[in-house]
């Protein structure tokens, strides 16, 4: 039988009502803390996937932990957005990437584009660029029809250039767009397109790589011999990375990187040597023979460990021959060189420096501890290149790049890309499932 609703007393009602609020608030914080997550757990990952301690492991429970927060945050709908617009009024690290994310899911092109107009170049540093990239790779391929097509279509750089890197993501065939763009007049634009025909492992691109298309910058000219290697023509790639490892070029250490994965190692050696004897290029060598993988080169190494500047580098290079971990193998010093500051992030206000040092979280290696291991480990053999102690054949390289950790698979990743120029290099940086896809 039907019992009419009876009367909530003030007093009570009052309760409710302060219940309610409680509750409310209680909503508020959940949700608060789910958007201040989501920007550390992306910019932890941001930096995890270039570290050395890190295995694809450790960046699936990354990814998991990002992925649960961002759903607190669709969870929690429009109640969310006075959080991440505040966020990113702060200019937080992640904060982009969740609001780009965001609008992507609800179909938000608008708010979306207003991001991307805040883009101020198409370089890779540009952090509103990394950001909005970031979020194209994560979302769901239902949010990206219209959006892409839009970014494919724009006159503008930087719009362009975030829809060649988002098919790319996505293993999409972007190669009408590469064909259109490939005589862009825009430097960057060109530099975009030989970077994804390279990834993609566009091999008919080969040959119009071999003739510049009117005035290279750095960028272009790099990528230009990156690709040309990736797609095959090592002789070519040689020539350029060559010239750049041993000019002032910004992307000279890269170039060097790169050289060292070629097939010829007698050149790869020959240019370690000259670069030896350039002002400010110690570190250049130290990393090179690391990436050359050359078991003779691990004396040269162990004796640069006791120079501060080198010692982390130099055990992060043996590391890389080897496999060895300093620190499980107890081979790192007690305690870290005292009054020696790296280049990386500080705590002082004034300093702008947003990017990790290389050797952060490296150990400090202990030479004496380090030349004894190496002597009676058996030692590898001379002759062989290795990478993270297994020889550099196409077998042991797909181990390494499931079981390695994230330094050592993306060098993984290129050697298998070079060996295989054909196919589509496995970039180490994506999300966790998209990578897992690739590799099974």
């Amino acid at each position: 039988m039907y019992q009419p609703a009876l009367p909530v007393q003030t007093e009570s009602r009052a309760v409710l009502y302060r219940s309610i609020s409680r509750m409310n608030a209680i909503v508020e914080n959940v949700v608060y803390q789910h958007a201040e997550n989501v920007c550390s757990l992306w910019l932890q990952r941001h930096y995890a996937v270039n570290e050395p301690h890190y295995s694809f492991r450790d960046i699936v429970q990354l990814d998991s932990r990002l992925s649960a927060n961002l759903e607190g945050l669709r969870v929690a709908g429009d109640h969310a957005l006075p959080m991440v617009e505040e966020m990113i009024n702060a200019q937080d690290p992640g904060a982009v990437f969740m609001q780009a994310l965001l609008c992507l899911e609800k179909g938000d092109e608008t708010t979306l584009f207003a991001l991307i107009n805040q883009i101020d170049s198409a370089d890779n540093k540009d952090p509103v660029l990394l950001e909005v990239e970031s979020a194209l790779a994560w979302a769901a391929p239902a949010h990206l029809g219209g959006p892409v097509k839009s970014l494919l279509t724009s006159t503008d750089s930087a719009p362009l250039i975030l829809g060649l890197k988002t098919c790319l993501a996505h293993g999409r065939d972007a190669s009408p767009h590469l064909e259109k763009h490939y005589n862009s007049s825009d430097s960057s634009v060109r530099s975009a397109v030989y970077h994804c025909a390279a990834n993609s492992g566009m091999v008919r691109f080969r040959e119009k790589l071999l003739s510049a298309n009117g005035e290279e910058n750095e960028s272009e000219f790099f990528e230009r011999g990156r690709a040309l290697a990736m797609l095959g023509d090592e002789v070519a790639a040689e020539r350029i990375l060559s010239e750049i490892a041993l000019s002032k070029s910004t992307f000279n250490s890269e170039a060097t990187a790169l050289h060292m994965l070629l097939k010829n190692r007698n050149a790869s050696r020959r240019i370690l040597k000259k670069i030896d004897s350039l002002p400010d290029r110690q570190r250049d060598v130290v990393r090179g023979f690391g990436l050359l993988g050359d078991p003779s080169a691990m004396d040269w190494l162990i004796g640069k460990t006791p120079c501060p500047f080198l010692a982390r580098l130099a055990g992060g290079a043996i590391t890389m021959i080897t496999g060895a971990d300093l620190a499980a193998l107890d081979l790192e010093a007690k305690t870290a060189v005292d009054g020696f500051e790296d280049d990386g992030i500080t705590d002082n206000p004034a300093d702008n420096t947003v990017a990790l040092s290389e050797d952060e979280d490296l150990p400090w290696p202990e030479s004496e501890l380090i030349s004894a291991w190496w002597q009676n480990s058996g030692k590898l053999p001379n002759g062989v290149l290795f990478l993270a102690g297994r020889e550099r054949s196409e077998r042991q390289l797909t181990h390494v790049l499931f079981n390695g950790m994230q330094r050592q698979r993306s060098v993984a990743s290129m050697l298998l890309a070079l060996i295989r120029p054909e196919q589509k290099l496995l970039d180490t940086r994506l999300p966790s499932g998209k990578q897992a896809q690739w590799m099974t």
